[in-house]
């Protein structure tokens, strides 16, 4: 049977859960959850999905209460595995990322695609990945060190935008480093000169850092902030600390640009008498492209009539799903909620944009998009083996 038939029944099983999708979408917005609390959410979205016939479902995995798997397998071969991947966690103002779109994206694209294999006897897995603590804690990341993603062919994930719709391109990389000077501590007044200071050592840095930014590469972004400074204005503080977020799209301009700022905070304790520990945190790495699969989604996307971007723009924000297309060929269409214009995602007014009626569309439209998207995949061995021959030749460049 031809890939467009197949789609067109997958889109009519979307039609025909449309209003309970966008009831979800309604819940998980009004339930906002932080990371690795999504206990509404992950419930709402499974209970759905068993609700619909996905026998296998699994809870807690990765070692993550709150993410899940549920898997579809009719003819028992295995190969290829098309993983979906869910998002569902909240920012501390609510849903301004629309996180509650992703979920229902997933579980309405995992619904038809279940129902299209099971008719038509299509060989594959399809695995919906409910990935918990995108905006701080990376579940992607964890799921890739837990194996989740081992066995993946394909994986894609949907995230709503505003301006015209288009496929993401690259994205940033990060590296946070958290700085704790110490000192000692003595009167402000009295015996000023037996104490060592803190804050002088955390001024120094934070001095040094605007210097040095000369020197950096202006792809690269370097945002910090006090945590602590002291307690008292009449004791020398005795410790400091301060957290520090280094982005950037390439990996080889990162590690440069981490090694001058770690230079930087172990002057100003030489300079100061201060010790100073740093504790390296990488995060989450940029997106890579993958021409192949820009080529399926804006296929599918012309198909259902969305007007999309040329090109795949590159944009200065990070997502875990980065790490994830580091190892696995990974399509990541970016669906517009306003179309006239582009404001910033986290906001007050994007958070309303994510429940409008124009929303509804957008999840609806997503879930049909990452369907059409998954079809091909299990249709099309070559398009996956093109995926994987693009991901290994990026994979050697210094840049990766």
């Amino acid at each position: 049977m031809e890939a467009v038939t197949i789609k067109k029944e997958a889109e009519q099983v979307i039609e025909q859960a449309e209003e309970e999708l966008l009831a979800i979408s309604r819940y998980i917005h009004e339930n906002p959850e932080l990371a690795f609390t999504e206990f509404k959410a992950q419930k709402v979205l499974t209970d759905f999905l068993a609700k619909h016939g996905f026998s296998k479902i699994e809870k807690g995995v990765s070692e993550m209460e709150t993410s899940f798997v549920a898997e579809c397998c009719p003819t028992g071969v295995k190969e290829p595995v098309i993983a979906i991947c869910g998002e569902y966690d909240a920012l501390p103002i609510g849903h301004a990322c629309g996180h509650n779109l992703i979920a229902v994206s997933s579980i309405g694209s995992a619904l038809a695609v279940k129902e299209v294999m099971e008719k038509h006897e299509l060989e594959g897995t399809l695995r919906l990945v409910g990935c918990p603590a995108e905006e701080s804690g990376g579940g992607k990341i964890i799921h890739i060190a837990h194996g989740v993603f081992d066995d993946v062919a394909i994986a894609l994930l949907m995230h709503p935008t505003s301006g015209v719709s288009r496929i993401a391109g690259k994205c940033k990389s990060e590296f946070e480093l958290d700085v704790t000077f110490t000192g000692k501590t003595a009167h402000a007044e009295a015996h000023p000169e037996d104490g060592i200071n803190a804050l002088d050592a955390m001024t120094l840095f934070f001095t040094a850092i605007g210097l040095v930014r000369q020197q950096l590469p202006k792809e690269i972004g370097v945002s910090y902030f006090l945590q602590e400074g002291g307690i008292s204005e009449c004791l020398i503080p005795e410790q400091t600390t301060a957290k520090c977020l280094i982005t950037s799209f390439g990996s080889l301009a990162l590690t440069n640009a981490v090694e001058k700022i770690k230079r930087c905070a172990e002057g100003a304790a030489i300079a100061t008498g201060c010790t100073c520990s740093i504790n390296e945190m990488p995060g989450y790495l940029g997106r890579i492209d993958n021409d192949v699969l820009e080529k399926v989604g804006k296929q599918n996307m012309a198909l259902l009539g969305e007007p999309v971007m040329a090109g795949a723009p590159a944009d200065n924000g990070a997502t875990d799903f980065g790490n994830v297309q580091r190892i696995v060929p990974g399509l990541n269409p970016y669906i517009s909620l306003l179309t006239e214009e582009k404001i910033s995602n986290h906001t007050e007014q994007f958070k309303q944009l994510a429940i409008s009626k124009r929303s509804e569309y957008v999840g609806i439209f997503s879930s049909k998009l990452l369907a059409y998207c998954a079809i091909d995949c299990l249709l099309d061995s070559q398009l996956i083996e093109d995926a994987w021959a693009e991901l290994r030749e990026r994979q050697q460049s210094p840049e990766f």
